[in-house]
Parts: structure tokens; sequence; C-alpha cells
């Protein structure tokens, strides 16, 4: 850790381990709204750092892009101001919009709602989860008619639904596999560090070895794979890990 970012976490303790306690979507979506620039592609820790210095003036935000997709806002809970988006009114939100892609972009489309309804499936079925299902349903019919050659239908088959399925799998399966594997490297690696070294009152030494506990774990996981793992329920039905170097 630079010792410019070791100053800043002594200084801002307060505000920083608010950030801390969020996620890195919630992060994302929060630094994109006040002016971080290019959010997903910074670590946690990096993320924070920025928030911080754009919150206290001492880094001006990023020139907000009009390219690509507004996403939905997550609330954060150290915000000056309540920046969320507010929802379309209900009499203007089932208004018709066209869209004109081409079968290529349908493709891809089709993928990006397959990936999301996975992310979904472990979810309650509120009437939001139901609502996403429909869509989700909607855009895998028209999938399927440009797959199979066939006049679009207003509904298919739970069969043709699953072979919709299996098809987009096989197609971006490998992506779900790494986001679940990077998902239990960081988890794991916290978990770790937590054990390892207890920050307490966010003493900036304290949370510098945590992070080296956190890397050090991390880069044996990546390194040896899920083959390094050893999972042992002990007879208190404990779960312990072992990792092999």
């Amino acid at each position: 850790m630079k010792d410019e970012s070791r100053e800043l976490i002594e200084q801002y303790k307060d505000m920083y381990q608010k950030l801390n306690e969020q996620s890195i979507f919630s992060l994302r979506t929060y630094g994109r709204e006040i002016g971080v620039a290019q959010p997903t592609l910074k670590k946690k820790e990096e993320l924070i750092i920025h928030i911080i210095k754009i919150m206290n003036g001492l880094e001006a935000p990023a020139k907000q892009s009009n390219k690509g997709a507004h996403p939905k806002s997550q609330k954060v809970v150290w915000e000056k101001e309540d920046k969320s988006i507010k929802p379309v009114a209900d009499d203007e939100g089932d208004k018709m919009v066209d869209l004109k892609i081409t079968q290529n972009e349908l493709v891809t489309l089709a993928e990006l709602v397959y990936l999301g309804s996975i992310l979904m499936e472990g979810s309650e079925k509120d009437e939001t989860i139901l609502r996403s299902n429909e869509l989700c349903n909607k855009i895998f019919c028209k999938y399927y008619q440009i797959i199979k050659g066939n006049e679009l239908k207003e509904n298919i088959s739970e069969n043709d639904i699953a072979a919709v399925h299996d098809r987009l799998f096989d197609r971006v399966g490998w992506l779900i596999d790494k986001y679940e594997w990077d998902s239990t490297v960081d988890r794991i690696s916290q978990i770790y560090a937590n054990k390892e070294v207890q920050i307490k009152n966010y003493d900036v030494q304290q949370y510098a070895l945590n992070k080296e506990a956190e890397n050090r774990c991390r880069e044996l996981l990546k390194k040896g794979g899920a083959a390094s793992i050893t999972v042992v329920i002990e007879n208190n039905n404990s779960i312990v890990l072992h990792l092999k170097a």
C-alpha cells in the first residue's frame, strides 16, 4: 500500500469504514455517480481511495460519459445526498419502446440475459424477480426463433426454454465458472486474512498486514486452483479448509 493511501485511510477512518462495509457492486455504482473514472476496472481498495478523494475535494471528478447503459443505483450508506435513480412512473412504465438490433446483437443480449438469470436463481421469487423472468423468456423466445429459423411464438415450451438454456450455457458457461471461482478465491482470502490479522480501530499497519495475508492466500489459490483446497469436516461439525502451497 502506498504511503499516500495509508495517510488517507488514517485521516478519514470513519468514512473509510463506512465505504469498506459496502459491496464492490455498490461502490462501483456510487463511484460512477460521483465521477470516479472507470470504476469497474478498479479493485475495491483503489475504488474506496478515489471515492474518499472526490468526496473531500482532493481529486476532481472525471467527466461523465454518455456512452453505455446507466446502471440502477444501489444506495451506499455513506452519502452526502441521495443520488439514487428514481423509478419510471407507473403511467409511463408500460409504454412500448422500439429497439432495432441485429441478429448477432440479439445473440449477445440473450447471453447477457442468461448470465443475469443465473445470478438471480438463488434469490427469493419476489415480484421483481418474476417480472425479470417474464422478460427473460421474451428474449429467449426471439433467440429461439433465430436458432430454429421458425416464426416467433408468443410462448415456447419448457423443453424449448431448456434447450435455449443449454445452448447459452455452452457459449458462456466458462464465464459463470470464472465468476464463481474468482468470488470463492476473494471470499476465502478475506476470511483467511481476517483470521491471521484482526484489524482493530482501523490501524494502518494492521490493515497493511491484513492485505498482505489476503494477497498471499489469493496467489496460492490462483496458482494451485481448486485442487489446492481440501475440505475437512471436524467432529464438532465445523468446516476447515486446508490450502496446499
